[in-house]
């Protein structure tokens, strides 16, 4: 079984634990939850298992090997607050793009059913100002996911496994045979 790592950013306190912890404990399959990191076995929708490792640190902890390691990274904002998306915008500009080299990038926006009764009202970030972002990122996909919906966070595990996994192709050993190297021509 092949082993996905996936780097979640974002602003804090508006659900990035909650959807990394929603995947895990939903699955019912083995997990293992350790402080900002869990280790889920899922089954994709091919029904080939994929262990995701969701590497969920606070922005001011994430390290350029935290990059290197990930072959995915999960950008969060809250779609109910426009600041948060450009607070994420100012952090992967300013601080993080620079640091993905290798990684694919998906964008995903959170609506929570904590947030829908609030204390204040924050303006909606358009889907113009999404669409920049995904483009300035040069994200390959952007989910919308409510995380009262287990559909819809598993959605998304299946879509990055979709999108970023590419399994293995086994490479068959070829022999060269006699004839086989008087065919090539050496200058």
């Amino acid at each position: 079984m092949d082993c996905m790592e996936v780097l979640v950013i974002g602003d804090p306190l508006f659900g990035k634990s909650l959807l990394s912890e929603r995947f895990a404990l939903a699955t019912r399959a083995y997990c293992v939850i350790e402080p900002y990191i869990h280790r889920v076995i899922h089954q994709h929708t091919d029904g080939s298992s994929v262990q995701f490792s969701l590497m969920n640190l606070p922005n001011e902890d994430i390290r350029a090997n935290d990059f290197s390691k990930a072959n995915a990274i999960l950008l969060l904002f809250d779609e109910d607050d426009v600041e948060s998306l450009e607070k994420l915008q100012t952090l992967w500009l300013d601080k993080f793009e620079q640091l993905c080299e290798s990684s694919l990038i998906a964008v995903c926006g959170l609506t929570s059913f904590l947030h829908r009764e609030k204390l204040f009202y924050h303006a909606e970030p358009s889907r113009v100002d999404i669409d920049r972002f995904v483009e300035q990122a040069d994200a390959t996909c952007y989910f919308s996911v409510d995380l009262g919906s287990h559909e819809q966070i598993f959605q998304v595990f299946d879509r990055l496994c979709s999108e970023f996994y590419v399994p293995k192709v086994q490479k068959r050993e070829r022999s060269l045979s006699l004839k086989s190297l008087k065919s090539l021509k050496f200058w």
